[in-house]
């Protein structure tokens, strides 16, 4: 191929990428396709029991209803804050078709909104070049297990981490609020806030408490029988949390470190468990602060989301959607440094989530497969994940000490950024 035509090819090439009303079309249908995908497979292939609790939930409330004497069909209870089934109440008031629908094409905007968010953050300002990012890591991440199987079973994980994710981009009087709406809905966001109090100062760890205090106010001026039940009685039911159904299902896919003692049937397990927890807890919270005040904010955010997933007596494969911001920021490191080992790394950890995907279906849908299946894409890879990238963010050098780390995440410092994969440099 000649010069001439080669340079015709590029420009062509350009001219595509460069349509960014194409690139926002591809993001729109994507979501509105994945929520397509689930309204016709609804109900005969979408899992959804977790969007059943909610949806049940939110009905409770509309009809007067004892909000935690609610099972599902499945005999699951409503084990969130009242608050939450207040929010989840527009579920309930939308025929079931419709309200799967809406919620599937809620989860994927949210997924696509924390990318955008994060490649900004990560240095991509070109919005051409960020938009195009956008769409294209939004499909590499959908086959992921967290984000297959949250979308599968009508989680709401992806919303709340969209929630979280803001702390990348607020600033002022407003940092925190994101933290303390997601910790009103789902409790486990609480961990940020003591994060934010050794990091960010005072300000934002209790502007985060002020607004978690104000959803439970909300939830008592709404709901003043169901909250004063969920925070004097069932708050303080640690069995409710802790102990895991006695199956084999359970056991592998919940990805914490008591999962795992749970799962090699470890004599005292809760014991043991609090001992873990307290010394991973103590350490990964030093790592993230350690990564903040280092001048790599996101990376102290995903390093105190995978403490919590650790920690947490049930940590659920689908609460792993914190592999979105841990790939993202990897990715950007290894393309934009072009360091070959790590793109390796890279490709291998997104293999690691994806093949997780397709055991967690095949053992879902009790299609025969490998028993050992079980050990590679279970619980046990998460939480070695998980360490691995406490690991991994615990050696992270000072922003000024390495210029070729200092651009992986600081916002806006490189104007002609074009993507992951080009340097400015």
């Amino acid at each position: 191929m000649n010069v001439e035509a080669r340079h015709n090819d590029a420009t062509r090439w350009d001219r595509l990428v460069g349509n960014t009303t194409g690139w926002h079309g591809l993001l729109v249908l994507l979501a509105v396709g994945v929520a397509g995908v689930f309204l016709l497979v609804y109900p005969r292939a979408f899992l959804g029991v977790d969007f059943d609790v909610y949806r049940g939930a939110a009905a409770a409330v509309l009809h007067g209803d004892p909000l935690y004497g609610f099972a599902s069909s499945l005999k699951l209870p409503f084990t969130y804050p009242p608050i939450a089934a207040v929010v989840f109440g527009p579920l309930a008031l939308l025929p079931a078709t419709v309200a799967v629908a809406a919620w599937t094409l809620l989860s994927v905007l949210a997924m696509e909104a924390v990318i955008w968010s994060l490649l900004g953050a990560l240095g991509v300002t070109d919005p051409a070049a960020r938009i195009r990012w956008t769409a294209i890591a939004s499909l590499v991440m959908l086959p992921l297990a967290p984000v297959t199987f949250n979308l599968w079973i009508g989680q709401v994980n992806l919303i709340l981490l969209l929630m979280v994710v803001d702390l990348v981009g607020a600033t002022g009087r407003f940092r925190g609020v994101g933290v303390g709406i997601a910790a009103g809905i789902k409790l486990t966001p609480l961990i940020f806030i003591p994060y934010l109090l050794f990091t960010r100062g005072r300000r934002p760890a209790g502007t985060a408490a002020l607004t978690f205090g104000a959803t439970i106010l909300a939830g008592f001026l709404l709901l003043p029988r169901d909250a004063a039940r969920y925070w004097f009685t069932e708050l303080w039911d640690f069995t409710r949390v802790t102990e895991i159904p006695d199956d084999e299902v359970a056991r592998t896919l919940n990805a914490s470190i008591r999962g795992v003692l749970d799962r090699l049937q470890t004599p005292h397990a809760g014991a043991v468990w609090l001992v873990l927890a307290a010394l991973v807890g103590t350490a990964g919270l030093a790592v993230a602060i350690r990564a903040s005040r280092r001048g790599h904010e996101l990376a102290g955010i995903v390093a105190c989301a995978i403490t919590g997933l650790l920690v947490s007596p049930v940590s659920w494969i689908f609460h792993w959607v914190w592999c979105i911001p841990l790939l993202l920021l990897w990715a950007v490191r290894a393309w934009r440094d072009n360091l070959p080992a790590e793109k390796v790394g890279v490709v291998l950890l997104w293999l690691a989530f994806a093949m997780s995907s397709c055991w967690i279906v095949l053992q879902t849908l009790r299609v025969p497969h490998p028993d050992g299946m079980a050990t590679l894409f279970g619980n046990y890879l998460y939480v070695l994940i998980g360490a691995g990238a406490l690991g991994a963010l615990a050696v992270l050098p000072r922003r000024a000490e390495t210029r070729r780390l200092s651009s992986l995440d600081q916002p806006g410092r490189e104007s002609g950024v074009a993507g992951p994969g080009v340097s400015p440099h």
